[in-house]
């Protein structure tokens, strides 16, 4: 396992301690409830032992999992669990453990048969640890244990499914695994769970653990699964506003789940665009940044799939952006988002054009800059200036889209230079229509009559019909 499913682990052992699991008087209400009052003193007693007090190596029994006294199983496993956390790189400990070959066989044994809810919550937490030590991780998966914890992650009980489904996104990082885990319904399964939680944690942690499953490949999952995790993601956006949640949704976004035209509806459907606009410009930076890309994502790839409505919002918060203090988003991915409108139906462009400021600030950028970025955008308004839209046009005049065109005319692509070309003819045949004013000034014709000598035929025809418009 890599360095970073190391740490992704560790922090999910220690977060199921303390956050998740909310200490020992969550694990209390895992003891049967008629036990004697002696008895549940003796389980809350360890239970209290095995998380805050030190464990040494002699107390260890492996034996004891293999005992037909239930608290004699629990101690022999909570402090088994207690030792790999506490010394998990212990040479002396790995040689004890790994010397009984039926460990992982006994503890999962353990999991399917026990009827105490607390020692199946003990054993499933210690094979999620032994999943860290490539070893025991493939003892569990030839022993079944793939099913064992899939079935756990149905158990009534939320710190039983918690700890199955970390074992599961824990073992999902290896590319066989995860297409087992996927084949036999865990994605649906996670997918059922998420519609139910409520804590922030909880949601997170499972979120996290569907993205590892789904991570590597979705390419077995069946449409109307992926579909349902789309639809389930952007109803936790929805009702949620947390960090943790809004995160494991948007990481879920970003790694695993990659947006079609049918997807992105159901992000508009679901209405889940709607909190995204205003999440967009939360002081939390990764919030922020997520929910940017994600609108971004669905301007440049669909933006046909918005009403007046909404492309009106997209704009309006395109435009706080550009004035917004947050520096999560850079001013270049917000002038491309705006332009994806370049490429909208006539009402969408506009719009944009209606929105002068935007336009302003753009060529202004433009004319400040030689950048990879600049030159793209040139590209963009180049192909926008081709419209036949009178509005549209004179718009683009007004903002000074001429001089912008000329400026890039000095570039040496070819195709660029073609499209450059055919833009300034076309305004200069629409301006003609409106106005017997020459729109171009004795410097601009000049620097376009300097330009270097191109072999391309295309160009050389180009620049001749240009020069008849000009006179």
């Amino acid at each position: 396992m890599d360095q970073e499913s190391n740490e992704i682990l560790e922090w999910r052992q220690d977060d199921n301690d303390i956050e998740i699991l909310k200490g020992i008087d969550e694990l209390k209400k895992l003891l049967p409830k008629n036990l004697a009052s002696k008895v549940y003193q003796k389980f809350v007693d360890q239970i209290d032992k095995s998380f805050n007090a030190p464990v040494g190596i002699k107390e260890l029994d492996i034996k004891k999992l293999e005992s037909e006294d239930c608290f004699n199983i629990y101690k022999g496993l909570s402090t088994l669990r207690k030792l790999l956390l506490q010394n998990p790189d212990d040479d002396k400990l790995n040689k004890i453990i790994q010397a009984d070959k039926n460990l992982v066989p006994k503890i999962i044994k353990l999991v399917e048969s026990s009827e105490m809810q607390l020692i199946k919550y003990e054993s499933v937490y210690t094979l999620l640890i032994l999943i860290n030590n490539q070893y025991f991780q493939k003892q569990i998966i030839n022993n079944n244990g793939i099913k064992v914890l899939l079935d756990q992650l149905k158990s009534p009980h939320l710190q039983i499914s918690t700890q199955a489904c970390t074992a599961l996104g824990n073992l999902a990082l290896d590319y066989q695994n995860s297409i087992i885990i996927q084949k036999n319904g865990a994605v649906e399964l996670i997918l059922n769970i998420l519609q139910q939680l409520k804590e922030p944690r909880h949601i997170e942690l499972f979120c996290w653990s569907l993205n590892n499953i789904m991570l590597i490949s979705t390419t077995d999952i069946q449409k109307d699964t992926i579909d349902k995790a789309f639809i389930t993601l952007c109803n936790l956006i929805n009702k949620h506003d947390d960090e943790l949640t809004l995160l494991g949704c948007f990481k879920i976004f970003q790694q695993s789940l990659h947006f079609t035209k049918e997807n992105y509806k159901i992000l508009i459907q679901s209405q889940a665009i709607d909190n995204l606009l205003k999440l967009a410009l939360s002081q939390n930076k990764k919030i922020s940044k997520a929910s940017f890309d994600l609108i971004s994502g669905l301007l440049q790839s669909n933006i046909e799939l918005l009403d007046q409505n909404l492309s009106k919002k997209c704009l309006n918060l395109m435009n706080k952006l550009l004035h917004h203090q947050q520096k999560a988003i850079d001013k270049e991915s917000v002038y491309f988002s705006i332009l994806s409108f370049c490429n909208g139906n006539e009402n969408q462009q506009i719009m944009l054009c209606k929105n002068n400021t935007m336009i302003t600030q753009i060529i202004k950028f433009v004319k400040d800059n030689k950048s990879d970025e600049a030159r793209e955008i040139i590209s963009i308004l180049a192909l926008f200036s081709q419209t036949k839209n009178l509005e549209i046009i004179q718009s683009l005049i007004k903002e000074g889209i001429v001089q912008v065109l000329i400026q890039g005319l000095q570039i040496d692509d070819e195709d660029e230079k073609e499209e450059l070309i055919k833009a300034l003819q076309n305004i200069l045949k629409i301006y003609k229509q409106i106005s017997k004013q020459k729109l171009l000034n004795k410097k601009q014709i000049e620097a376009i009559k300097k330009l270097p000598n191109n072999k391309s035929k295309t160009i050389k025809s180009l620049l001749k019909q240009l020069f008849l418009l000009l006179e």
